[in-house]
């Protein structure tokens, strides 16, 4: 048995999540600060996502919505390129 074979999943994990804390970021649309809460942190730190939320959730849902928009309008451009309106 190796060394690593001793080390428990679960204490690690709860090490890990230990390191976390709410943090206070400005939102780079509003310049609004918002809270990165611990729990997200970990939702991060768990699905290997390495950079931090650069906006709260209201200008990330607007920026969200304004793609949407964007890619319908492209959608419906490239329709009208193929059928020659």
């Amino acid at each position: 048995m190796s060394a690593t074979d001793d080390v428990d999943p679960i204490a690690e994990s709860n090490d890990v999540k230990s390191d976390f804390q709410d943090r206070s970021i400005a939102c780079i649309d509003c310049n609004e600060p918002f809270t990165w809460t611990a729990g997200e942190q970990i939702f991060f730190h768990d699905k290997g996502l390495k950079n931090e939320p650069k906006r709260c959730k209201r200008c990330k849902q607007a920026k969200n919505e304004r793609l949407t928009s964007q890619e319908r309008t492209a959608r419906c451009c490239k329709r009208r390129a193929i059928n020659g309106r």
